[in-house]
C-alpha cells in the first residue's frame, strides 16, 4: 500500500486517538453502534433481505454498476481502469465488488481520520493507493468540519448548521489532479463522489482527471444539507461542460417526512459514448 506524499495527516487531530476519557466514552459508544449493525445486518443476510430506506427509488447499485460496465470502451493495449473512490468512509462495497481489485487499480481518498485505520488496512488487502487528505479545488489546507452528533462520521467543508456539536480542524488538502500526478495514474477512470456536499470542490481539482475519465458516479444533493454546498443542477451543469451527460440514477433517498428527494446517485459518462451514437474516441 502506498500512502500519499509519505506523511501522516492524521497528526493534527488529537482527539481521534488522545486516550483522554471523553474520547474513549465516545470510542466505545461508536464500536456498539456499529457492532449493533454489524448483527442486524447478519441476521437479514441470512434470510436473505436487505436493510433499505423505507423511501428509497431507483435501482440499486449493483444493477447500476453492471449497466454501466457494458457501455465502458476497452483500455488501451496493456492499460487497466483505475478506479478513484472518493469519500470512502468505511467502505463502498457495491462498487468494489462491481469493479474487483483484481481487474482494477485503485486510489482511496478519505479525509475523516475516524476511518484511518480501517482503511490502512483496506488499502492494503486491495493493493489500492490511499490518500488519507481532504480533496478539493486547491493544494494547502482545508478547515474540516465533523458533526460529533452523529459519531464524526458524517465530515466536510461546509456545516449543516444545525446548533449541534461540531468540531473544527485544518487539515491537509490536494486537488484530485495533484493526487493523480504524483502517484503517476494515467487512467482511464472511473470516479466516484461522496463528499457530503463538496462534489463540486473535488470536480474543479480535476479538470486535467476528467480528461482520462470515462465515468463519474457522484452523490448528488437535491436538498441542501448545508451552506453553500454543492447542488443536483451545479454539478451536472459543471459535468456536462466538461463533456459529460447523465447516464443513470441509482438510489434515491427520500425525505422520511415530508417524502421530497433529498439526493440521488448520479452515474455520468462521456458525451461522446458510443451508447450515444458516437464514437467513444477524443477527450472534451
Amino acid at each position: 500500500m502506498d500512502t500519499l506524499l509519505g506523511f501522516n495527516p492524521y497528526g493534527y487531530s488529537a482527539g481521534v486517538e488522545s486516550g483522554d476519557a471523553q474520547t474513549g466514552t465516545l470510542n466505545v459508544m461508536r464500536g456498539l453502534k456499529k457492532a449493533f449493525r454489524g448483527i442486524i445486518n447478519s441476521i437479514f443476510a441470512l434470510i436473505h433481505l436487505e436493510v433499505r430506506s423505507v423511501y428509497s427509488g431507483g435501482r440499486m447499485f449493483p444493477e447500476s454498476f453492471e449497466c454501466l460496465k457494458t457501455i465502458l470502451p476497452p483500455p488501451v493495449s496493456e492499460q487497466r481502469y483505475t478506479v478513484i473512490d472518493i469519500g470512502v468512509a468505511e467502505g463502498t462495497p457495491d462498487l468494489w465488488r462491481a469493479f474487483p481489485a483484481h481487474s482494477y487499480k485503485y486510489l482511496l481518498v478519505e479525509a475523516n481520520p475516524l476511518f484511518a485505520e480501517k482503511l490502512k488496512k483496506t488499502a492494503e488487502k486491495m493493493g489500492a493507493i490511499l490518500a488519507p487528505v481532504f480533496c478539493g479545488d486547491h493544494d494547502g489546507t482545508e478547515t474540516f468540519i465533523t458533526d460529533n452528533a452523529r459519531d464524526g462520521e458524517k465530515a466536510s467543508k461546509y456545516s449543516r448548521e444545525t446548533g449541534g456539536d461540531e468540531e473544527r480542524s485544518d487539515i491537509p488538502s490536494f486537488m484530485l489532479d495533484t493526487i493523480v500526478k504524483k502517484n503517476a495514474l494515467t487512467g482511464p477512470f472511473i470516479i466516484k463522489i461522496d463528499v457530503e456536499g463538496a462534489e463540486l470542490d473535488v470536480l474543479r481539482g480535476a479538470t486535467e482527471t476528467l480528461k482520462n475519465a470515462e465515468a463519474i458516479i457522484v452523490e448528488t444533493p437535491v436538498v441542501l444539507r448545508t451552506k453553500n454546498a454543492s447542488t443536483f443542477a451545479g454539478i451536472v451543469a459543471f459535468l456536462y461542460e466538461k463533456g459529460f451527460a447523465v447516464f443513470d440514477i441509482a438510489e434515491m433517498s427520500y425525505q422520511p417526512k415530508t417524502g421530497f428527494l433529498n439526493l440521488a446517485n448520479t452515474v455520468f459518462i462521456r458525451r461522446n459514448n458510443a451508447v450515444w451514437g458516437q464514437k467513444s474516441t477524443s477527450k472534451s
